[in-house]
């Protein structure tokens, strides 16, 4: 099980003018001057939403003032990050590049800002999302969802299909808990056993090979004969 987080927005309040930038910062060995980390909260909408003037609704910033950013982050990248083809914006390679980096600063830096020793699950009344797959919906949602409410009566929770194929999306589209495999947690997360599962099959009693098995070892199933259901 795998946490995550998702970034908020800004209001019109918190663009700086230019001569407002931070000073230079060392990234990777190269230099960053004169970027305001502001930006990095419409970069994060240009990145993920379909519009300049949704992303601009998403971080409270008028058409104007974001596309105001989108030059000045153009600027700095070198890239147009969104280009128009067809009548409609694309992201540049660059921008698909950007897009999980500055995903993951985001929850980093939602997590920092939402960092609490004083949390009580016992009076929290706060949204969490979940996303899980078919089976594991089936097989834990039940056991954790009763659980919630014995140790977070007030706590809202919403469930979210888990993409299978990117898991890093799930938590694009909002995602606070991912439930998933082992083998497809995310680097960078924090992660808890939840269930083992040991896989069972039904022998012929008469086999040959195990009749006298109680457990047989995965070699042993892969060189045996099955017969399988279709349909």
């Amino acid at each position: 099980m795998a946490f995550g987080g998702e970034g908020r927005g800004m209001t019109a309040s918190d663009q700086s003018s230019d001569d407002q930038d931070g000073a230079s910062a060392s990234v990777h060995g190269g230099t960053v001057r004169r970027l305001n980390l502001n930006l990095l909260y419409p970069l994060d909408a240009i990145l993920h939403a379909p519009t300049l003037t949704e992303a601009g609704r998403r971080v409270s910033l008028s058409q104007s003032a974001m596309s105001h950013a989108l030059r000045r982050l153009r600027d700095h990248f070198g890239d147009d990050l969104v280009v128009h083809a067809g009548g409609e914006p694309h992201l540049t390679p660059l921008a698909h590049a950007l897009r999980p980096e500055v995903r993951r600063i985001m929850r980093e830096v939602e997590g920092a800002f939402n960092y609490s020793i004083a949390f009580d699950p016992l009076t929290t009344t706060e949204t969490i999302t979940i996303a899980a797959d078919d089976a594991n919906e089936q097989m834990l949602l039940g056991p954790v969802l009763r659980s919630f409410a014995t140790l977070a009566p007030g706590l809202q929770v919403n469930v979210i299909p888990l993409d299978i194929e990117r898991p890093d999306r799930s938590l694009d589209q909002g995602a606070d808990l991912l439930l998933l495999p082992e083998h497809m947690a995310l680097d960078g997360l924090e992660t808890m056993p939840m269930l083992t599962v040991w896989p069972s099959c039904l022998v012929w009693d008469r086999h040959p090979e195990f009749q006298d098995c109680i457990h047989i070892t995965e070699a042993q199933y892969r060189a045996a004969r099955h017969i399988v259901a279709r349909g």
